[in-house]
């Protein structure tokens, strides 16, 4: 019995959408076990991974009082803001490096990238270790910025270089459009979208500054949920009202009710 084509049309998409169930499940089932896991107490870890067994709620306002967790946040946004900005900057030279000029051992250098994805970044701890403690490095920012940048610039460069490759290639497209006289399809680049990115930058930084220098995560919480809704323009006061209310009241339940300061 043949199928129409209505019917096989509904029977790929149904099994694209079987597929996309299945990747996501497998994908956020670490996360799950993740969150599962934050909620049991110690002695039960390992006996449950689909439902919490205790939900121990106070796991979070312990590892606060446990540990100094504000500066491993500010020390995580400064690891993660500085290592992008180099990748970045890096990146953008050697991507077009590979991309546009033919040079002694590209080739073995391009192959150096691919293997450097393959091998688990374990193996250069002990190397690392030691290089870091003999350049008197060990345990400071820049330090672990060079480490990470390092050791995460492979994936930005090969990025980068296929990226500058199809680029080139469109303009050739293009040009060869132009010599056949054939109609020229116009880019148009907008500024706009260049400074609202700025503009988002400049709100996560001075959420970032107010946090640190008044101490108080809540007034850069506060600062960040009114400026993005300044930003898209929001013109309902509710939305206001209820950003606030959930922002104060979160770090009252967290300051009062669990006597974490944050």
């Amino acid at each position: 019995m043949s199928l129409t084509l209505t019917q096989r049309r509904r029977l790929g998409t149904a099994g694209r959408y079987a597929v996309i169930i299945f990747w996501m499940l497998f994908t956020l089932l670490p996360i799950y076990t993740a969150f599962v896991a934050s909620l049991t107490e110690y002695k039960n870890l390992g006996k449950s991974f689909l439902f919490p067994t205790d939900w121990a709620w106070h796991n979070y306002a312990d590892i606060f009082q446990r540990v100094d967790m504000a500066v491993y946040l500010r020390s995580t946004f400064i690891y993660a803001l500085s290592t992008a900005l180099i990748n970045v900057v890096l990146a953008t030279f050697t991507g077009y490096a590979l991309s546009r000029f033919r040079f002694r051992g590209k080739g073995f250098y391009s192959s150096v990238l691919l293997v450097t994805q393959v091998l688990p970044q374990v193996v250069i701890v002990v190397p690392v270790f030691l290089l870091m403690q003999q350049l008197g490095l060990y345990d400071t920012y820049p330090g672990i910025i060079i480490t990470i940048a390092a050791t995460s610039m492979a994936f930005p460069t090969l990025l980068m270089a296929v990226m500058l490759i199809a680029c080139a290639a469109l303009i050739g497209k293009e040009l060869v459009k132009l010599a056949r006289k054939q109609p020229i399809t116009w880019k148009t680049v907008n500024l706009l979208v260049e400074v609202k990115a700025l503009v988002i930058l400049g709100i996560l930084l001075g959420t970032y500054f107010l946090s640190k220098y008044t101490g108080m995560f809540v007034i850069g919480a506060v600062f960040c949920a009114l400026g993005f809704l300044v930003f898209f323009r929001c013109k309902k006061w509710s939305y206001y009202a209820i950003t606030l209310g959930l922002a104060v009241g979160i770090w009252c339940a967290f300051r009062f009710g669990l006597g974490v300061s944050f």
